[in-house]
């Protein structure tokens, strides 16, 4: 099974924990192109960084990614609007899965403490581009809220948030979540954003 993430840093965390998930499988965050100056950054590459494992399988080169979406037979991303990518923006990435492949998008997590609603960006954003999966919701009407924690840029949030989209999508492609023990090392990993970021 070969699976793609694209988005954010947020995305790129996420492939990490899909890789926890589905260790035999192919999985790798793919950069859009307005993130593809991390590929130089050691921070973003090295294994001895806060990504870990995972900075072995992440693809900055704009070709390569292309043909990795188009291989891919699950493409789980962020929807990025055409103005602020060319080329990894919702249309394109539609445009490129193969016909068998099955694809599930999002947003990007902006949880924006200095407002009266910290959902509110979100929930426009999702009005907006219609994900299959929206966060916001996912948050506002989760039961262990209170376990969700986020930086005070509001972009980086904790092992909790990212385990619990993880769950959703695997509700949306039938795949089989983590055992409660699982969950719990998983969680207690807190990768890569701290427990508290």
């Amino acid at each position: 099974m070969k699976i793609a993430t694209l988005g954010s840093c947020q995305a790129m965390a996420l492939n990490w924990y899909i890789h926890q998930l589905l260790p035999d499988s192919e999985c790798k965050w793919v950069s859009p192109e307005i993130f593809h100056f991390w590929g130089n950054k050691p921070q973003y590459t090295s294994t001895k960084s806060m990504w870990q494992s995972q900075a072995n399988h992440n693809i900055f080169n704009t070709d390569e990614g292309i043909d990795y979406i188009k291989s891919s037979d699950y493409i789980i991303y962020q929807k990025i609007k055409p103005s602020t990518s060319t080329l990894f923006n919702y249309e394109k990435i539609e445009s490129y899965a193969k016909p068998s492949a099955r694809l599930v998008s999002l947003t990007y997590i902006h949880y924006n403490k200095e407002t009266s609603d910290p959902l509110q960006g979100m929930v426009e954003r999702e009005e907006l581009l219609s994900p299959d999966i929206r966060i916001s919701k996912l948050i506002s009407e989760h039961p262990n809220r209170e376990n969700f924690k986020f930086n005070a840029k509001g972009t980086h949030c904790n092992s909790v948030v990212f385990l619990e989209i993880l769950r959703e999508i695997c509700r949306k492609f039938n795949w089989d979540f983590f055992n409660d023990e699982q969950y719990i090392q998983i969680k207690e990993k807190y990768y890569p954003f701290g427990e508290n970021p």
